[in-house]
């Protein structure tokens, strides 16, 4: 895909992710569906430096009300360096880490 902007930079990407129902699937209650996601993104930023975004079992609990994954990582590489979101445990909760070149901030996504 690619988005062009109005001062004529733009961004490409390609998305390649599979998503797969782990729990809850088939008994007609969504509410106690799993979701788990992975795969990867790559592309090029407005600056024109490619990046690759690799999705290892993010995972979606339909119970947790506020909608946010519960587990699983997204590793980011790009010329700023490696990031890493990681998720948590499982927990249904609004807390995430993100390391960035080596330091982690602990992050509350509702604050």
């Amino acid at each position: 895909m690619k988005a062009t902007f109005t001062d004529g930079k733009f961004i490409t990407w390609s998305s390649n992710k599979t998503f797969k129902i782990t729990e809850g699937f088939g008994d007609f209650d969504i509410d106690n569906n799993v979701l788990e996601i992975s795969g990867t993104v790559t592309g090029t930023n407005r600056a024109g430096n490619d990046f690759t975004s690799v999705y290892d079992k993010v995972t979606l609990k339909r119970s947790c009300p506020d909608g946010y994954p519960v587990s699983g990582t997204v590793t980011i590489n790009s010329d700023k360096g490696t990031t890493v979101i990681d998720y948590g445990d499982g927990t249904c909760d609004d807390i995430i880490t993100v390391t960035n070149n080596g330091v982690t901030l602990t992050i509350h996504l509702n604050s």
